[in-house]
């Protein structure tokens, strides 16, 4: 893929800034007129264009008229010229070639301080033209995109003349645009006015309908254009392809071997003279992905016309098999295809391993626009026993990996979950050798924005990346390699192990870094394997976290930008963290003169059972701050690298607060408005405790005084003096600190009970011992759940040697003294 960039510089993107302003909380540091914040994208209008032509696009956003660059992922767009409009408005002038694909674009905009959310721009094949708001239908001719927008209970109309026996195509990208949640659908209605269909959902295109008519009589068609449910917002804005153009529903079979003649029945699909449509085509380069093709016919003048969007269709290194029985089994890697076009069918496929190893069975219906749901079973018929049984993967599609021994026969079961059947209900099996996968990318930081989703690095500053691996198959260590990244940023970062999942990475700019972006690829290494990396970028969100439009990118964006004007530094641990116990890090505030704002500091990422505060805000005239992990008893050893993150305060502290450390845990992220610097990358090393004792279980009585001798180890290199504390004690009992010289290893706490102290048992007692080791605070915990138990005056229930009697013990021993 090549990254299509054009740059142009206006005389106001030239002006040296010294600092960059967060809102109006950057006003006491610079002039307005020079402050800018990242840019934030909320709009291209129109979010569609035609191939082969020249566009006139209006982007709209926060700090967008600042914007010099615009930066493509895809090939075939490019942008020759760039109007501030006003602080917020540019206007670009873009060029779709004649060869660029038909789909949906991801676009981003980049000004002197980071880079902008993505944004969709849809190509069409067709002429752009605007809705017309009147109360008259709008009359369209030929193929065309319409661009027009729906609010509340809007309905738009459109006419178009047809003759007997012509085609009428309808497809609306709505949901598709990426903009906002409308599910729209259509209303076919004929020259008499009935209605001829209506259609909302469509399984290939999710939320968006389409539809192929052919028009039994000559006369005008009325197409209504309206919302589901009445769900749209203000300007809520679609693109609806109408004319003759072919759309089919689906397509059969679903794919075929790579650079080879397939035959392909456009279901749904009508050709010029209006007969089902099927064609012989190449099919794409094989690939281990999904492919997309374009579909092109003629029309009755011969001239080419073409689907809207792009159809997905698997292109292989495999053949199709023709049939396979029980007598003329396959041999795989080998594609199945079939339908399920009766209520309840089982369809049964068979197949023989050429060697003994691991293999996987995989449905390709729902991804491609089918609407089976899938259940497979993979049998080993050679010793009749079922093997593997599949039902959902990522989708309604199943996939199944099994055992395999050579020369053993196998079958492969397919049906619906539902016991549903219809000419819609097709599917691919594809069976092959498993092969180990391994994805690089980086996790959401938040679901409801793109926020951290792109790595600005502000010169002679460091930013955090946070990435992850999904790999399937594969144990060994796990590195990154960042193809395509500049000279002038360095990175800093630690291997994956068999069990990690998330790993910081420190990215860090020069002063001379020039200002600019990359589109760079942190491709995920393993032995005798090399991954992808793949970015799911999430735009249109529905109820419950549903996904309904996101786009995957195979790159990431990182942009140097303009300077900020402070730093900071996380001290090197100078002891580990032992489990059961405290540490506490200290950062180090580097401030530019004259920047005096609040910084706020967080660690993004915590092992398992190491908590820390959320946020740890350092005051405008503090320069260093003090962080305290904690690690939960049932921490493991290790070694964990390190990094805290800064941003300029926003709202209230929230130091009281805990950041929980878990594997798969995301941390919360800054806005795109307050951009983020962090410390270099530190190792913390996570120890057993040093320090071991035991309190034996406390009996009292209210309004008593009692002392509680306890005996400890603790590993001769800690050096300095300590001071005990006992801790989970319930209200009005109290027990006064101890000090402790350095080679003190006993001690007795003076308990102090009062007359109204709560009774009862209490079973989370704890000493926790704290000090200095090597100049760092820290502290340990022992004696823990420690039982104490108060009872009223006289009731005390305890043992020859003072211990509390559990209450069937003190039951048992009341029935010997009463003589029952």
């Amino acid at each position: 893929m090549i990254t299509s960039l054009i740059t142009l510089v206006s005389r106001e993107c030239l002006w040296v800034r010294s600092i960059v302003m967060l809102s109006l909380m950057w006003l006491g540091l610079s002039t307005a007129s020079n402050a800018i914040d990242p840019p934030s994208l909320e709009t291209l209008s129109p979010p569609v264009a035609t191939r082969g032509s020249d566009v006139t696009i209006r982007a709209v956003g926060s700090s967008i008229g600042h914007c010099t660059e615009v930066v493509f992922y895809d090939p075939g767009l490019e942008c020759f010229e760039i109007k501030k409009i006003d602080e917020d408005t540019l206007e670009l002038r873009i060029h779709a070639c004649e060869n660029c694909e038909l789909k949906p674009h991801p676009i981003r905009l980049r000004n002197a301080n980071g880079v902008s959310e993505i944004r969709l721009l849809t190509i069409t094949p067709f002429g752009v033209i605007d809705e017309h708001k009147s109360e008259e239908p709008q009359a369209i001719a030929g193929n065309a995109t319409i661009y027009g927008t729906l609010q509340g209970d809007d309905t738009d109309v459109f006419v178009i003349d047809a003759m007997e026996g012509d085609v009428i195509s309808a497809e609306i990208a709505a949901i598709r645009l990426g903009i906002k949640m409308l599910d729209t659908e259509m209303t076919l209605l004929g020259p008499d006015g009935t209605v001829v269909l209506r259609v909302d959902d469509t399984p290939l295109l999710n939320q968006d309908p389409c539809f192929s008519f052919r028009a039994a009589v000559a006369g005008k068609y009325t197409i209504h254009v309206s919302t589901v449910g009445a769900n749209a917002g203000a300007n809520s804005p679609y693109a609806l392809h109408l004319g003759s153009f072919p759309r089919p529903t689906l397509m059969y079979p679903l794919g075929g071997t790579g650079q080879q003649h397939q035959t392909i029945e456009w279901i749904g699909a009508f050709g010029s003279d209006g007969s089902p449509l099927q064609q012989n085509i190449v099919l794409p380069k094989a690939n281990s992905a999904t492919s997309a093709i374009e579909l092109t016919t003629t029309d009755r003048n011969g001239v080419p016309v073409s689907c809207p969007t792009l159809l997905p269709i698997r292109a292989v290194g495999f053949p199709n098999a023709e049939s396979s029985s029980l007598e003329n089994p396959s041999t795989i890697p080998v594609a199945y295809h079939g339908k399920i076009d009766s209520e309840g069918k089982i369809v049964t496929h068979y197949f023989r391993i050429p060697s003994d190893g691991i293999y996987e069975a995989e449905i390709f219906a729902t991804r491609l626009g089918s609407l089976l749901d899938s259940v497979i079973e993979v049998r080993d018929q050679t010793s009749d026993r079922s093997i593997a049984l599949g039902d959902d993967l990522n989708s309604h599609d199943s996939s199944v990996t099994f055992q395999g021994q050579r020369d053993h026969l196998y079958s492969l079961s397919v049906r619906d979950k539902r016991l549903k059947s219809g000419d819609l209900f097709v599917y691919r099996a594809e069976i092959r050798p498993f092969e180990p996968t391994l994805i690089s990318f980086l996790p959401r930081r938040d679901k409801l924005s793109q926020s951290k989703q792109t790595v600005s690095v502000p010169r002679g500053n460091r930013s955090l990346a946070i990435m992850a691996v999904q790999r399937d198959g594969i144990e060994s260590t796990v590195r990154l390699r960042w193809d395509r990244m500049p000279n002038h940023i360095q990175t800093s970062s630690v291997p994956f192990e068999a069990s990690d999942f998330a790993r910081p990475v420190v990215l860090e700019a020069s002063s001379e870094s020039p200002l600019g972006s990359q589109l760079v690829q942190p491709i995920a290494i393993a032995e005798n394997k090399q991954g992808e990396f793949r970015q799911t970028i999430d735009l249109v969100n529905g109820p419950a976290d549903a996904i309904y439009t996101s786009v995957t990118t195979d790159r990431l964006a990182i942009s140097v930008t303009e300077p900020l004007p402070y730093s900071i530094e996380l001290d090197v641990p100078r002891n580990p963290l032992s489990v059961d116990g405290t540490l506490d890090l200290i950062v180090q505030v580097h401030r530019e003169p004259g920047f005096s704002l609040p910084i706020d500091l967080t660690i993004p990422l915590l092992p398992e059972f190491v908590d820390g505060p959320a946020k740890t805000r350092v005051e405008a005239d503090q320069s260093t701050a003090k962080i305290r992990l904690r690690a939960d008893s049932r921490c493991l050893p290790q070694r964990w690298p390190l990094v805290v993150e800064a941003n300029i305060a926003s709202g209230r502290s929230e130091s009281g607060e805990v950041q929980i450390g878990a594997i798969d845990r995301m941390p919360s992220a800054a806005p795109l408005t307050n951009p983020s610097v962090c410390s270099s990358l530190r190792e913390l090393e996570i120890l057993p405790s040093p320090v071991s004792g035991k309190l034996q279980p406390i009996a009292v009585e209210c309004g008593q005084e009692i002392v509680l001798p306890l005996r400890f180890e603790i590993d001769p290199d800690f050096a300095g003096p300590l001071t005990a504390q006992l801790e989970g004690l319930p209200n009005r009992v109290s027990a006064p600190a101890v000090s402790l010289s350095e080679d003190q290893r006993s001690l007795e706490f003076e308990l102090r009970v009062a007359a109204d102290a709560p009774t009862g048992t209490f079973p989370d007692i704890l000493v926790r011992l704290s000090g200095e080791r090597m100049g760092q605070p820290a502290s340990y915990c022992i004696a823990r759940r420690t039982t104490l138990v108060i009872s009223p005056v006289g009731k005390s229930q305890k043992d020859e040697k003072g211990i509390p009697l559990t209450p069937l013990e003190a039951l048992r021993r009341q029935r010997l003294k009463s003589g029952s």
